[in-house]
């Protein structure tokens, strides 16, 4: 009769222990089936084995085991205790407890360890259930290196009296609620991995928090303190959500790897008050260009705000409404250039199809119809992001030449000077009226974005 040597820890073992389908003691074994007869006898075993596992004085290891739910009244400087004998006891204070390789089919108990030493997850450990923890006081370090978490990570009103640090781990959704880092908190993510949201909420932070080299869908700060540092280091980051978060100290967006990606969809930024932390986090640096174009985002989410609000301000929705179309806020001269041409080729055109009309009431319903049409398109064309604007003023050069001849544009450049009116002492029509102060309108834009994009503070 062959005997019961396990493949993973080469150790002889009794049938009770020993799965013999897999080769495996009942530490390394899978454990699909297991009821809680099994469980028990699992934490009898490893109470009586301990021994291999600890590596010296200030190491103890756990190798490639696959643990079943952790029993209540199982800690581990229990197990020391009673697995040595008197005159030797171990105590877990001050230890470094690894575990390389280990799966965890339910929830991890922090009780398991009565140390204050450091607690490693290192070398690929994974974790198949949510981690849900609430409630508790940790006073040892914990770190996670290589470690995958398949349902999620969360922590609610714990107490974190030394330094927590993630680095190269695999997780779908990170969560602290209500808890207190008395120490330092490290989050260093490979980019390659996804995390799909990150939540902070009510949180307290009396050291640096970091956060390196994360891909982050979600990322939310709301009603936290941060009393010292915080470090965005080559962050990316789909979505960002601040909300009435207190900063020690100024936040450095500076290191976001996909800035420029934030700043082109506002939906990437949750709303106003995130938009105007990372506004207000440029301008402390002097960097105002950036801080601009926040600043456009902020004011994209007050029009939002505005058209939300249970009593909706249509005269103060309407100027935000047309801020933003016309120049992105006083930020895009190239949208206030487009605005200038469209609507003066649209008031050509007017003036072209006016010389075939007879009435005056033609007049009223041609012009008012071609012009509402050229706006229109305008507009559709602005807020269709995929489409370049100026192939609609190529369009409308197209069609205004081969209509008067008029490739030079000598009519639209007149046009185009607000104050040309004044000079010609010519009839000054409705419709001419409402374009010159247009005109003058976008001309003060197109200068003032212009120069937010170069200014100096």
């Amino acid at each position: 009769m062959s005997e019961n040597i396990c493949s993973i820890c080469y150790e002889k073992f009794e049938d009770g222990y020993f799965d013999k389908e897999q080769s495996k003691c009942i530490f390394h074994c899978e454990k699909n089936r297991w009821n809680d007869e099994l469980i028990k006898n699992f934490w009898i075993i490893l109470q009586k084995n301990l021994k291999h596992f600890i590596v010296n004085d200030t190491k103890i290891e756990f190798n490639h085991i696959v643990f079943p739910k952790f029993e209540d009244d199982i800690k581990l400087n229990i197990l020391c205790k009673e697995t040595n004998s008197k005159d030797k006891l171990i105590d877990t204070a001050n230890k470094f407890i690894f575990f390389n390789h280990c799966t965890f089919l339910d929830k991890f108990e922090f009780n398991f360890i009565e140390s204050s030493g450091s607690l490693i997850f290192d070398k690929y450990c994974k974790f198949k259930s949510e981690q849900s923890f609430e409630k508790e006081k940790i006073n040892f370090e914990i770190i996670f290196k290589k470690t995958e978490f398949e349902n999620g990570l969360f922590f609610k009103e714990v107490e974190f009296e030394k330094k927590i640090s993630f680095y190269d781990c695999k997780i779908k959704s990170v969560g602290f609620l209500d808890c207190i880092f008395y120490k330092k908190f490290y989050f260093d993510i490979n980019d390659r991995k996804v995390i799909n949201n990150f939540n902070l909420r009510f949180c307290t932070f009396d050291e640096r928090v970091t956060f390196i080299g994360n891909k982050i869908n979600s990322l939310e700060l709301i009603n936290n303190f941060f009393n010292s540092n915080i470090s965005l280091i080559a962050l990316k980051i789909n979505s960002i959500n601040f909300i009435n978060n207190s900063f020690a100290f100024n936040l450095n967006f500076n290191n976001i790897a996909n800035l420029d990606s934030i700043k082109l969809k506002s939906n990437n930024v949750a709303n106003r008050e995130t938009a105007r932390t990372i506004k207000n986090s440029f301008e402390q640096q002097n960097n105002i260009i950036e801080a601009n174009k926040f600043y456009a985002i902020e004011m994209q989410k007050m029009e939002e705000e505005l058209k939300k609000a249970d009593k909706v301000k249509i005269s103060e929705w309407l100027i935000f409404k047309i801020h933003g179309l016309t120049s992105n806020h006083s930020q895009d001269w190239l949208l206030a250039l487009f605005w200038i041409l469209s609507l003066s080729f649209g008031l050509a055109f007017v003036n072209c199809v006016n010389e075939y009309l007879d009435t005056k009431l033609e007049y009223m319903i041609i012009d008012t119809l071609v012009y509402f049409l050229i706006i229109i398109l305008s507009i559709f064309i602005v807020q269709k992001e995929k489409i370049n604007n100026f192939y609609l003023i190529g369009l409308f050069y197209l069609i205004y030449g081969f209509t008067t001849k008029d490739f030079t544009l000598y009519n639209i450049v007149n046009n185009i000077n607000p104050f040309s009116i004044m000079t010609e002492f010519s009839e000054l029509t409705l419709l001419t009226l409402v374009y010159k102060v247009t005109i003058a309108y976008l001309i003060y834009q197109l200068i003032i974005s212009i120069r937010q994009n170069t200014r100096r503070k």
